[in-house]
């Protein structure tokens, strides 16, 4: 989804009550049209994570999804205190040419909010690529991250390929 993607914004029984950027959304930990999975899960010697809360919190429209314990919602708050401390940062700051690779699956991360200067020649150029690698087979996964099992363009169409060599 592109990042200047609106959304309607929701009340707890989905009737919209306005609409705002996806950064302000998340930035205001409001309801929306949106779901997404809370998963920590070992496997092997490897954890992985997937977490967004607001999408935890957006499915509550849905009358039988279920509903976090008062222990779930704990983890999840204590989660949320040790994202917010930066005790638990890092921060670089990316120069032109630089690249990041960040596997979602491994790390929680985030970026700051970030305005072109376009007069001045500043000008961010953010672009998004999935990537597959052998180092991790399906069978080293959980269940929930292995190809096709969350993406149906991806079950249709296969595994990425890569002319690269190094």
């Amino acid at each position: 989804m592109p990042a200047g993607e609106t959304f309607d914004v929701v009340d707890e029984k989905d009737a919209v009550t306005g609409q705002l950027s996806r950064h302000e959304v998340h930035r205001q930990k409001r309801l929306h049209r949106a779901v997404h999975i809370f998963v920590f899960n070992r496997c092997g010697d490897r954890l992985f994570v997937r977490y967004i809360r607001p999408y935890i919190e957006a499915a509550r429209r849905h009358e039988d999804a279920p509903r976090p314990s008062d222990r779930a919602r704990a983890a999840m708050d204590r989660v949320d205190a040790m994202c917010a401390d930066p005790q638990y940062h890092v921060a670089m700051m990316l120069e032109p040419g630089d690249m990041q690779f960040v596997n979602n699956y491994h790390v929680l991360h985030a970026r700051e909010s970030y305005t072109d200067d376009r007069a001045a020649g500043r000008i961010r150029h953010l672009k998004r690529l999935w990537l597959e690698t052998d180092v991790l087979a399906d069978a080293e996964k959980p269940e929930r991250f292995r190809l096709g099992r969350t993406d149906a363009y991806w079950s249709r169409h296969g595994r990425t390929k890569s002319e690269l060599t190094i």
